[in-house]
């Protein structure tokens, strides 16, 4: 295995003009700021890794990377060599953030190929910026400021699997109860997650879905998490990574994107094909609407009379009561936005025309209270002074075994609750999340990285307890 920094002494005449733009201290590239113009593009959909490269990215080998149809990417793999296609360009730094992008690998590069070679894909990095991008932790250096993770094709005869799968390949100093040593921490992608189950393959001549979500950890401590999501199935799921060491505090700033064969190189020419790069801050890997979805303002329930109490000659016991329940759908919530149609109140979102849904029913089970949206969506909720938040939620009992979603409450950048991957056809599933002391909450419904389609969900019985 190649050591990065060693190899990557020549720059493209792109690099050397992102080195002007982003500015040089000492002769070294300096990734800065990015303008909030730069920020919004790199949160864009559709994004290719020539975008990567124009807004400041540094590239290796960039007459390996064509565009053979608009918003495809395109890297070469010459046979017996190792060049493929990177770049690495700062983006908008975060605590946690979520790369999704689409993969399509032709049959016979995966079976001559990838079943003999192991090969690298892109991923997140964090790095201090007064250091060139290319110095972030990768080929075999794990530097103590930095870190990284990436996907990785390995071939075939590896473990006797029999073909080509994947792992999450971590430059980190802990993760799932290894260490960092020689090449890095290798966690196989699988079937069941971390290790669990058959080693997932790689699907061929077609576009399937790649997600990653990383968020650091406490300095020091090993409280980290990385998810990995290959065409809508989770393969990881750690949540013991020590990304940053005691004293480090860089954040996730740099795309790290590079595709090549490991030695010796290529065995046939070759190319897979990218497309739709999004990186976000968060765990919510969904773009936001080009337009703001309308606001949906529901006043809050008028006080209810209550009679007053019937004098006894001897009074009745007091008995201390539970707080009532207060359902989030009777509060001022606001709809940010809605994958289909309006988010629809007490019902199921229907047809795309507001208050056309039915009620809400969940593997035949109804429910008379609650909100009815399809994914991507984003309901905002005053707290109001409670200290709990249930709900039942999943896919709209008519959807059948279609479709698949996530539930999740935020309090802002930091998720309180997640449901995990729900799909069709599945009971309803018990959401709790502690609010005390939260302002509001956001109930969000991600695609779970597999499209929209027939994502009809329901946040049933949805309400507050104080």
């Amino acid at each position: 295995m190649t050591h990065l920094p060693k190899r990557f002494g020549r720059f493209s005449k792109l690099a050397v003009a992102a080195a002007l733009t982003l500015g040089t201290s000492a002769g070294v590239l300096t990734a800065g700021p990015l303008s909030a113009t730069a920020q919004a593009a790199v949160s864009s959909q559709g994004s290719t890794l020539q975008d990567f490269a124009a807004r400041g990215g540094v590239q290796d080998s960039p007459d390996n990377l064509t565009m053979p149809e608009p918003g495809v990417s395109r890297v070469h793999l010459d046979k017996g060599k190792m060049n493929g296609y990177k770049v690495r360009s700062g983006i908008p730094a975060a605590d946690e953030a979520t790369l999704t992008y689409k993969v399509r690998v032709p049959k016979v590069v995966h079976d001559t190929g990838l079943a003999l070679i192991d090969l690298k894909m892109p991923g997140l990095a964090g790095s201090p910026t007064s250091k060139s991008p290319w110095y972030a932790s990768s080929g075999g250096t794990l530097q103590p400021d930095s870190f990284s993770v990436r996907l990785h094709a390995r071939k075939s005869s590896l473990y006797n699997v029999g073909h080509p799968w994947w792992d999450a390949y971590i430059y980190a100093p802990y993760a799932a109860g290894k260490t960092f040593k020689n090449w890095g921490i290798q966690v196989p992608i699988t079937t069941g997650r971390n290790g669990a189950g058959a080693r997932m393959g790689i699907p061929t001549d077609r576009w399937f879905d790649v997600k990653i979500r990383v968020e650091l950890n406490t300095p020091g401590k090993n409280d980290g998490e990385l998810d990995i999501w290959i065409d809508g199935q989770q393969g990881i799921e750690l949540r013991d990574v020590r990304w940053r060491a005691a004293g480090q505090n860089t954040p996730i700033n740099l795309f790290m994107a590079e595709t090549f064969y490991n030695n010796p190189g290529a065995p046939r020419d070759g190319h897979i094909d990218f497309s739709q790069f999004r990186v976000t801050q968060g765990g919510d890997s969904a773009p936001a609407p080009t337009t703001p979805a309308p606001v949906r303002t529901t006043p809050a329930p008028a006080p209810s009379t209550t009679p007053a109490p019937v004098r006894t000659a001897t009074p009745a016991p007091v008995v201390q009561q539970r707080p009532a329940a207060s359902f989030a759908s009777d509060r001022r919530y606001r709809v940010v936005r809605n994958g289909w149609g309006p988010a629809e109140k007490d019902m199921s979102n229907g047809s795309g025309g507001a208050r056309d849904g039915g009620t809400l029913n969940i593997a035949g089970k109804k429910y008379a209270k609650g909100f009815g949206v399809h994914a991507r969506s984003e309901i905002v909720v005053p707290v109001e002074g409670a200290r709990t938040f249930t709900a039942q939620v999943g896919l709209e009992s008519y959807v059948g075994r279609s479709g698949s979603v996530v539930f999740q409450v935020w309090d802002g950048n930091r998720k309180l609750a997640d449901s995990g991957v729900v799909r069709g056809g599945q009971r309803a599933r018990t959401l709790t999340a502690n609010v005390a002391g939260r302002k509001e909450i956001r109930l969000v419904v991600t695609d779970n990285g597999d499209g929209s389609n027939k994502d009809h969900a329901d946040w049933a019985d949805a309400k507050f307890t104080s």
